[in-house]
């Protein structure tokens, strides 16, 4: 079974009591990192349930609360752009059934912010297998975002195989610890 499988099957076998603890130790790591404490805005994915992500959607509620700017991506070809939501009404189903900002939204330019990138398996030196389509590679390509992935400790691999063109992560937060990558 191919490690993309493998992690798959793992997440959406978890018990909802589970995932709702490994989820809630995961969002107190999240928003008490200085990096979003410190936030101006926060680009950031809509996580998809069904699929066993990490949830995002109470940290989205929490930011916007806040009032920090939240930027979600919205697939746009064989690219993602990113737009800013001011409140959870404007998220509508996008293609592949993944939420994304409405067509009222504003489409943001890339800034030096942090970005939680979403992902199945990670390792130590910050390497992501992500779902096989390469949008959060050829977004980050060049950028100066901080990117910081979300991620169950089961999905935290010894070491991963990798190809050139894929972008690291700098920090990977679960449920057990922060993991500093370099």
């Amino acid at each position: 079974m191919s490690i993309r499988n493998e992690i798959k099957n793992k997440r959406t076998q978890l018990s909802l009591t589970d995932k709702q603890e490994m989820d809630h130790a995961i969002f107190q790591r999240l928003i008490s990192h200085p990096r979003i404490i410190e936030a101006k805005a926060v680009y950031c994915y809509f996580s998809v349930s069904n699929l066993g992500e990490v949830d995002t959607q109470s940290f989205i509620k929490y930011v916007l609360e806040k009032g920090i700017k939240v930027v979600l991506p919205k697939i746009v070809g064989a690219q993602i752009e990113f737009y800013k939501i001011s409140c959870l009404n404007e998220v509508v189903v996008g293609k592949m059934n993944i939420m994304e900002p409405s067509e009222n939204c504003q489409r943001v330019l890339a800034a030096e912010e942090v970005i939680l990138v979403p992902g199945l398996a990670y390792d130590r030196m910050g390497n992501r297998l992500g779902y096989g389509k390469g949008y959060y590679d050829k977004y980050l390509a060049g950028k100066n975002h901080y990117p910081i992935a979300l991620a169950y400790n089961f999905q935290i691999c010894d070491k991963l195989v990798v190809d050139m063109h894929d972008v690291k992560v700098a920090e990977i937060i679960t449920d057990l610890e922060i993991i500093k990558c370099n």
